[in-house]
C-alpha cells in the first residue's frame, strides 16, 4: 500500500474495489481532525485512517445493508483494512511505526477523494449542533456543549474546521488552519465561505473568475441539496460528523473538467453505422494497453468520519446533522448571489 509500510495484512472491503493507481493528489485531504491519525499511501490514491472501530462497523453497514445503500454512495469509497507491522529500514529492520496510530491496530483504506483534481480547494465543514453521543458521560456532554457555544456549533450546527485554497498568483495553497474556524462567530461564517471560495473580478486576484465560480458554487449547492434528500429518507444518528467539500481551484483544469462533465451528460450520438463500430472496438483495444488516467472532476462532495455513527431503524432522520447541512446551503447561495453582485457591479461580465 506505501513504499514506507512493512508488514501488512490487507482485509477487503464489501463493496468497491480500487481503480487504477493515480499520480499524488495535489494536497492532503485531510484539513481537520487529529493530524496523527491519517496517512496517504505512497501514490496518493488512497487514505489510510485509524479508527475506533465504530467506525469500521459502520463503514461495513453502509456497503451490505439496503436501507443505507443512497447514503454509500455519499461516503469516501471504503476498500477494506490495513494492518501496520511497522516500518522497513534500509537493512532490512522491521521498526514500530511512529504515526497512524499504534503499531498492530487495524486502519481504514478510503479513497482520498482529491486524486481527481489538479490543484484540489478542499474544506471540513463540522456538522450538527450537538455533539455528543448517546451514551456519553455527563462531564463530556458538558464539556462538548461548552465547545459548541464557544464557537458556530451550537446556533448553526456547523464550524469551519479548516480548509486549503489554491492561489493561482503563487502557485501554491493558502491554509487556514482549525484556529481560524474556532474564531468565528456565527454572523461571521459568510466571511469564512468567501475565503474558500476567492472571487478575481481582475488578473491581480488569486480567484476564479465570476462565471467559473457561480457555476461551482451552483453545482456544489445541488450536491448538497441531493445529500440532505437522502438523510431526510435515511435512518441514522451521526455524531461528529463532517461534509468534505472538494472543487478544482485551477482555471484551466477546472474548465477542461466542466467540459468533460458537460460531455458525459450529453446523449451519445449514434449516428455512426457499423463500419464506426468496428474503429471504436480497434480504438479500445489500443487503448486497454495504456494506463488509465483518473478521470477529473469540478467539486465533490462527501460526507466523513463516522466514529461515532449508527443505523437506527424506526427512528427516522437525523435532524442535528440536517440542521447543519441547511445552514451550509444558505451559506452556499449566500455566496453565490453575493458573487453576481460583485460581478455586475465591477463591470466584469454577467455571472451565469
Amino acid at each position: 500500500m506505501n513504499g514506507n509500510i512493512g508488514i501488512t495484512s490487507i482485509h477487503p472491503a464489501t463493496k468497491a474495489s480500487p481503480a487504477a493507481a493515480p499520480g499524488p493528489s495535489s494536497v492532503p485531504m485531510q484539513v481537520g481532525g487529529h493530524p496523527d491519525t491519517v496517512e496517504l499511501s505512497a501514490d496518493g490514491s488512497f487514505v489510510i485512517k485509524t479508527v475506533l472501530p465504530t467506525e469500521h462497523t459502520f463503514y461495513d453497514a453502509l456497503g451490505s445493508t439496503p436501507a443505507l445503500s443512497q447514503l454509500w454512495e455519499w461516503t469516501p469509497q471504503f476498500y477494506g483494512t490495513l494492518r501496520l507491522e511497522g516500518r522497513m529500514q534500509p537493512d532490512g529492520e522491521l521498526v514500530p511505526a511512529p504515526s497512524v496510530g499504534v503499531t498492530g491496530t487495524e486502519s481504514l483504506v478510503l479513497e482520498n477523494v482529491c486524486q481527481y483534481f489538479e490543484r484540489a480547494d478542499v474544506i471540513d465543514v463540522k456538522l450538527g449542533r450537538v455533539l455528543w453521543e448517546e451514551g456519553a458521560t455527563e462531564e463530556k456532554r458538558m464539556r462538548m456543549d461548552q465547545r459548541a457555544r464557544e464557537t458556530t456549533s451550537a446556533e448553526t450546527g456547523v464550524r469551519l474546521t479548516g480548509f486549503n485554497v489554491y492561489n493561482r498568483l503563487t502557485n501554491s495553497f493558502i491554509t487556514y488552519p482549525k484556529s481560524y474556524g474556532y474564531s468565528f462567530t456565527p454572523s461571521q461564517l459568510p466571511s469564512g465561505i468567501s475565503a474558500f471560495f476567492p472571487l478575481a473580478l481582475s488578473p491581480s486576484e488569486h480567484g476564479l473568475p465570476p462565471d467559473l465560480l457561480t457555476t461551482v458554487l451552483r453545482g456544489i449547492e445541488d450536491e448538497v441539496e441531493e445529500l440532505v434528500e437522502v438523510l431526510e429518507a435515511t435512518e441514522v444518528r451521526i455524531v461528529g460528523s463532517s461534509v468534505l467539500v472538494v472543487y478544482e481551484g485551477e482555471e484551466g483544469a477546472l474548465r477542461e473538467a466542466l467540459k468533460k462533465q458537460e460531455e458525459m451528460q450529453s446523449p451519445s450520438d449514434d449516428a455512426g453505422g457499423a463500419d464506426d463500430e468496428g474503429e471504436e472496438d480497434e480504438d479500445m483495444d489500443d487503448e486497454e494497453s495504456e494506463p488509465e488516467e483518473t478521470s477529473k472532476l469540478p467539486w465533490i462532495v462527501r460526507l466523513i468520519d463516522f466514529a461515532h455513527a449508527r443505523y437506527v431503524p424506526g427512528q427516522g432522520p437525523d435532524e442535528n446533522i440536517l440542521f447543519g447541512l441547511r445552514t451550509l446551503l444558505r451559506l452556499l447561495k449566500g455566496r453565490r448571489q453575493e458573487v453576481k453582485r460583485l460581478a455586475a457591479s465591477s463591470g466584469s461580465g454577467r455571472a451565469p
